[in-house]
């Protein structure tokens, strides 16, 4: 089966199942720049953030959370696939997890299932 096709399926799928509802993020989620990030909670999604743009070539829209590890910082990227009324959608598996170590540089990025 060829790529185009695969994702058109996919899509396809998607669209008759419905996935693409407005999914609610579990809480601890934040915007970029958020005022209830701690301040090296906020560097470590800004690290996060600007190896993602640069590794997509465009901008994120994302809600963001992070966990302290032992290497620094794991941060939760969900992306916002589009708006509803106003408000963020998500879908399943449209998220990534950015390891960012305490000096400030991605370990590693885990895409979604």
């Amino acid at each position: 089966m060829s790529p185009r096709f695969q994702l058109l399926f996919i899509l396809l799928a998607l669209a008759l199942t419905g996935c693409r509802d407005n999914e609610k993020l579990s809480p601890g989620f934040h915007r970029a720049g958020s005022k209830e990030l701690s301040a090296d909670e906020a560097k470590a999604v800004d690290v996060a953030k600007a190896e993602l743009e640069k590794a997509d070539r465009k901008r994120i829209d994302a809600r963001y959370r992070i966990t302290h590890v032992p290497e620094g910082f794991s941060v939760h990227v969900s992306y916002v696939t589009g708006y509803q009324h106003g408000q963020p959608i998500f879908i399943a598996g449209g998220f990534c997890v950015v390891l960012v170590s305490t000096q400030w540089t991605v370990i590693k990025i885990l895409p979604g299932a």
